[in-house]
């Protein structure tokens, strides 16, 4: 198991960009294009050695990080682990009885995901991620 990213939520992703900068000098971030209807902007920030950290700015107080936001406050929204075949993860979390939380669908960097509902892991949004096919890995 390898953890490919953790996912934190921010209110401004300037303003967190700024601190990451400031605290890492060097870092290599991308920010992720903007799909048409997203509730959400993204910044992929590569580390050294690490998982990728993934900046979302809610673009809508009403999607799933404004209203994480609205809730919880800034901060880890979930971690991602890397799968190297999404479609037997996700098989295999529905047979063992997880709540996975819709269908396997495209994330950020082209990479496949899907999650499963942080009341079965501890309170840890999870979530699975396969990045086969030349898509950005960390």
């Amino acid at each position: 198991m390898k953890i490919h990213h953790l996912g934190i939520a921010v209110s401004s992703l300037d303003e967190a960009l700024k601190v990451y900068q400031e605290l890492f000098p060097g870092l290599v971030m991308e920010r992720e294009p903007v799909r048409e209807g997203a509730s959400m902007e993204m910044v992929m920030i590569q580390t050294e050695t690490g998982p990728l950290l993934e900046l979302l700015q809610p673009l809508k107080s009403d999607g799933d990080i404004g209203r994480f936001i609205a809730r919880r406050g800034e901060g880890i929204h979930h971690i991602a682990y890397e799968t190297a075949d999404i479609q037997a993860a996700y098989a295999r979390c529905k047979e063992q009885g997880y709540r996975v939380l819709g269908e396997i669908t495209p994330g950020a960097g082209g990479c496949d995901t899907f999650f499963i509902h942080p009341k079965d892991t501890h309170g840890v949004l999870t979530e699975f991620v396969s990045c086969a096919g030349g898509a950005r890995e960390p």
